[in-house]
């Protein structure tokens, strides 16, 4: 995965955030609101509560599915799961701004 061109620790250190802002927001999102833990209908966490799945999110389904971003190929993670994916990435790389891009 080549996010930006960045290097390997650049790249770690955004996808270690990406992943721990998602199970974040899915852990404070099913106290605030525990009655939108709704059951997920296709792609990878099919059957699963959607705060519970982004609980769970790891570092290599979120790498498969930049990946399948980038070569255009299928994912098997739904749509939801991808919009999820991408609004977090950015409201990271918004926080990071351009220091980490620019190193």
């Amino acid at each position: 995965m080549d996010i930006f061109s960045l290097n390997a620790q650049q790249e770690k250190a955004i996808l270690d955030s990406m992943v721990a802002d998602i199970r974040f927001t899915g852990n404070a999102m099913k106290k605030q609101m525990p009655d939108q833990n709704q059951v997920i209908s296709g792609g990878l966490f099919n059957g699963k509560k959607l705060f519970d799945a982004m609980e769970m999110t790891t570092k290599k389904e979120l790498e498969e599915f930049t990946s399948a971003i980038q070569n255009n190929t299928k994912t098997i993670v739904s749509e939801i799961d991808g919009l999820m994916a991408m609004d977090v990435a950015h409201q990271i790389l918004d926080k990071i701004g351009n220091n980490v891009l620019t190193r």
